[in-house]
């Protein structure tokens, strides 16, 4: 089970919808997607407005598992578990990779 396997479990659409996540973008000022109807910000530094690109779980939890797996990809080794109780005795098997995909 790699680390995407392991999220895939972890995260499913109840999660998603109770921490009510989305997918957003900021929005483009040249194509006037900006709402005016909103009061600006009081803070300087949260001027931009966003705009929900999708609340789709699937997408949703994809796109998490993506940001993960690519900030774990940046120089850290991989542990891929092989096999649990090889030869039926207590042994664990474990695979360890670089990020290009060799085996140490």
């Amino acid at each position: 089970m790699d680390d995407s396997e392991f999220l895939r479990l972890g995260l499913d659409n109840h999660w998603v919808s109770k921490y009510r996540l989305a997918l957003t973008r900021p929005v483009d000022y040249e194509k006037e997607e900006v709402d005016p109807s909103l009061p600006p910000s009081n803070d300087p530094q949260k001027t931009h407005q966003y705009v929900v690109v999708t609340r789709n779980p699937d997408r949703i939890r994809e796109a998490v598992i993506a940001k993960v797996k690519g900030f774990l990809s940046f120089g850290i080794p991989h542990v891929r578990l092989t096999s649990l109780g090889l030869n039926s005795d207590h042994v664990v098997e474990l695979e360890l990779t670089d990020t290009v995909g060799r085996k140490f």
